[in-house]
């Protein structure tokens, strides 16, 4: 590791093993797996998937500050369609590089 990997800041998704999250751990895995594959401007940058001694899985990524999209309609903020639009092409934009991963 480097010194300017260690002064990162990054968000960590994890998933305790046991139960009924079984499958919800290994699909996690799986798409981080293959979003840490990716490389392009609007797709997230997975640094590290793995799974603790205990079995938990835990994903490393880029820390992205901001609302996610899913709270806008619950914090009644209305989106202006011409917004909407650039959100939808900025996935899309992304869509070719995942699909050629595949």
């Amino acid at each position: 590791m480097t010194e300017s990997d260690a002064a990162r800041t990054v968000a960590i998704k994890s998933i305790a093993s046991g139960g009924e999250n079984d499958s919800g751990r290994a699909r996690l895995l799986r798409e981080a797996r293959a979003a840490a594959a990716l490389s392009h401007p609007n797709v997230i940058v997975v640094h590290d998937v793995g799974e603790t001694d205990e079995c938990d899985v835990y994903v490393v990524m880029e820390l992205v500050r901001g609302k996610t999209l899913r709270l806008w309609p619950q914090e009644g903020r209305a989106v202006q369609f011409a917004r909407r639009v650039r959100i939808v092409v900025d996935i899309a934009r992304a869509a070719p590089t995942a699909s050629r991963r595949a």
